[in-house]
């Protein structure tokens, strides 16, 4: 059986450990507020939340994910290239849904692979679909930044160019055309 930490610190056995759910303190005020009920099993976390000490280590290790990240990307950003450098192209939607991550705005689930396939008519050729545009769908990341989200994360196919076109012929790795 598990300790709860907080007002009443009692033991519950594992089945009933299963029936616990994290809740932002809003819905458990709502829900006590509409059905009655016993007391705030834990003091509520920073974000709003309650749960066991064990979510709160996920949620630290979470936080220092997201801090690693941010940083080891911005230490590597930068808006040109290096002589023999090549753009990565990323889809932006991969982009959003990763900042949505790093920022905490709409999830605590890392973004997945990198989903380039969207930006490709033919993939094994790495031929562009039709009517892509730079920012709507696609974003140019430097190498750098491109091999910190493969480490992290997986995925492609890598669509690389000179330039941040995407219709622009393929650059190879070694900065060649």
């Amino acid at each position: 059986s598990s300790t709860l930490a907080g007002s009443i610190g009692g033991r519950i056995s594992a089945s009933q450990e299963a029936q616990v759910k994290t809740v932002p303190l809003s819905v458990y005020e709502y829900i006590q507020g509409i059905y009655g009920g016993g007391p705030l099993i834990v003091p509520p976390f920073s974000d709003g939340g309650v749960g066991c000490s064990e979510c709160l280590a996920d949620q630290e290790r979470l936080a220092e994910r997201r801090r690693s990240e941010r940083e080891a990307v911005s230490k590597h950003d930068r808006q040109a290239l290096q002589p023999g450098e090549y753009w990565c192209l990323v889809d932006t939607r991969w982009i959003d849904r990763w900042k949505d991550f790093i920022q905490q705005e709409t999830t605590d689930e890392p973004p997945g692979p990198i989903t380039n396939a969207n930006l490709l008519a033919d993939v094994a050729a790495g031929v562009p679909r039709k009517n892509l545009s730079r920012g709507r769908d696609y974003r140019g990341i430097v190498p750098g930044v491109w091999q910190l989200f493969m480490d992290a994360y997986g995925g492609g196919p890598p669509v690389f160019r000179k330039s941040l076109d995407i219709y622009d012929p393929p650059a190879r790795p070694d900065g060649s055309l």
